[in-house]
């Protein structure tokens, strides 16, 4: 079956995986947990060395793309619904080759958030569980365990801070076909969020039932952190000012950073 494929990126601790419960309620849409395929085929991509090229009779280089894109296609071949939501942080940052595969510019749906409010909901799962990446790092490290430390481990590391690069390499360079959804919109008004992404992909309008989310069955032991992915079945925010959980210096000092280039 030929599928469209749209994108689903964008920042961490952001409502994508309550939006992916939502989205696959629509007949006409799959929406996946964090995917393998972005990984896939970039591993393929990069891995074309000279000495396989050598073995082929044919060396023409458009192989290498026919090949990868052949991998887009066949991945979500199972799938019955027409358009597919494949989520991975990594797919805006390689938004010129998934535009080479595809031919057009990608759609993408990205969930946004404050920096702030991110490195407050990691913190919040570390102070529920000390056996966290977060935790265990710092202490390998030789590193106080606190809050100032573990947001410095999270923007430093691949958990926010790569995220937010990627993002915001896939906005320098498709900004314009980019659906940008606030995770605060997602969780106050889902109905609005959904009906801006039926419009954005042109689909037919659905009655979405907030109130009975499905998990997503994400692997909760990504990154060894308890409940990363837990939805709860009803629609709505529960999560603290991060004031209340990081303190209002590091509050202040990540947001003096004016890293939300999206909302500028």
């Amino acid at each position: 079956m030929n599928h469209e494929l749209v994108v689903l990126s964008g920042l961490p601790r952001s409502g994508s995986t309550i939006l992916t419960s939502l989205l696959n309620q629509h007949p006409k849409l799959y929406a996946t947990t964090t995917s393998p395929v972005l990984g896939m085929i970039l591993n393929f991509y990069n891995h074309w060395e000279p000495q396989t090229v050598a073995q082929l009779q044919d060396k023409n280089e458009k192989q290498r793309m026919n090949m990868v894109a052949a991998m887009v296609r066949a991945a979500h071949e199972h799938v019955e619904k027409p358009m597919v939501i494949d989520k991975n942080r990594g797919w805006p940052k390689s938004g010129k080759l998934l535009t080479e595969l595809l031919g057009k510019q990608p759609k993408m749906v990205c969930t946004v958030r404050n920096i702030p409010d991110i490195l407050a909901s990691f913190v919040t799962l570390a102070n529920k569980d000390p056996d966290t990446f977060i935790d265990k790092q710092l202490r390998e490290s030789g590193f106080v365990v606190n809050n100032t430390n573990r947001c410095r481990l999270l923007w430093n590391s691949g958990v926010v801070g790569e995220s937010w690069q990627s993002f915001k390499s896939g906005y320098n360079f498709n900004k314009q076909n980019m659906l940008i959804l606030e995770y605060e919109d997602i969780v106050s008004k889902p109905l609005e969020v959904m009906k801006q992404i039926e419009d954005y992909l042109q689909i037919d309008h659905f009655e979405y039932d907030i109130n009975n989310l499905k998990p997503m069955e994400e692997k909760d032991e990504f990154h060894g952190i308890k409940g990363l992915h837990d939805i709860r079945p009803v629609v709505k925010k529960t999560s603290k000012p991060p004031e209340q959980i990081i303190g209002n210096e590091l509050t202040q000092y990540y947001n003096d950073m004016k890293l939300d280039f999206w909302h500028r």
